[in-house]
Order: structure tokens, then sequence, then C-alpha cells
């Protein structure tokens, strides 16, 4: 998929202060830092404008921990895509009467996508152990929904209300023979 651009108006970039972490999070936190920085969906950065910071919330499911970051500054200067993601009710009516599904969820989903290197910098996040900045489009910015699906489509577009669907990062395979 193309890299994905972080467009902007004339705007005055936000450092967002480094919150306060409960200190038995903070195991949890180096241990995803670390994944990131393994599989370089983050790199370590030092001069960016833009800074936001890292929210640890509870995954209720699962008695887990979901690492984000606070893009809400970001995304409130960031040109918003118009890209339209599908209705519900459409993709029902076309699955409706169809005797064969298989489902299949992207789980990498927005990883799979590249930030531009010139926007890179724009979703600096801090934490304990530092500043990084992503190289692969977040779940939280604005946009990412979007360009998955324009990417999505761009990728499946023969096959999309023939026998393929898709929403967001769910994917629907459907047929009438198996």
């Amino acid at each position: 998929m193309y890299p994905s651009h972080i467009y902007q108006g004339e705007v005055t970039p936000f450092r967002q202060p480094q919150r306060r972490m409960n200190p038995t999070l903070k195991d949890i936190v180096k241990e995803e830092i670390q994944k990131l920085l393994n599989v370089r969906f983050i790199y370590p950065i030092s001069d960016s404008k833009w800074l936001s910071s890292l929210v640890v919330v509870p995954k209720k499911v699962f008695g887990k921990w979901i690492i984000c970051v606070d893009f809400w500054e970001l995304n409130k200067s960031t040109l918003k895509d118009d890209f339209p993601l599908p209705l519900i009710d459409q993709i029902l009516d076309t699955l409706f009467g169809k005797k064969y599904f298989s489902f299949l969820y992207g789980y990498s989903r927005y990883n799979q996508i590249l930030i531009t290197p010139e926007d890179q910098y724009k979703t600096t996040f801090t934490c304990l152990w530092g500043t990084y900045a992503y190289r692969v489009l977040r779940f939280g910015l604005c946009n990412a929904p979007a360009t998955f699906q324009r990417g999505v489509i761009g990728i499946f577009v023969d096959l999309i209300h023939d026998c393929v669907e898709v929403y967001m990062d769910e994917f629907t395979l459907y047929g009438n023979t198996y």
C-alpha cells in the first residue's frame, strides 16, 4: 500500500507533557515499547515539534492493558479524509441469501501502511524511556480507517461486491458455491 501522509493546514505544533504512570504498569509499557522497537514500528526521536503522551487503558475482555497514544491535538489539526466507509446495511443486503461465508480479521491492519518519512515526526510520543515516533499508521490517528479502507478497496477492487466485502479490518468472503 502507498505511504500515508498526515496533511495539515497552517498549525502550531503541540507538545503534551508526559503523563504520570501507575508504577504497576511500567513493566507492561516497557515490554510493549520494546516489541514495537523490535518490529521497527517505532524509532527513537529527539527533535520533534509534536509530542503526544502515552495512555494505558484496561481492556475489559481479557483483563489486559492497551497502550495508546493520545493523538487528540494532532487529530484536531489534521485535514480530514472524506473517503467513505461502507454502509453496514448495504453490506448485509449484499450478503443476504448467500450460502457460504468465510470471515477474516485483518490482524495487523494499519501496521501495514507506512507513514511518509516527512510526516512521521508528527506521531512522536513520550514515555518514561524517551520519545519515539511511528513509522507505520497507528490506530487512533483520525484518517487511519479511511486510509486503510482505500488501500484494501484498491487491492480487492475486482472482487468487492462480487465475492468479498470489507468493513475496516473485517473481511467477508461469500458465495453460493463452495
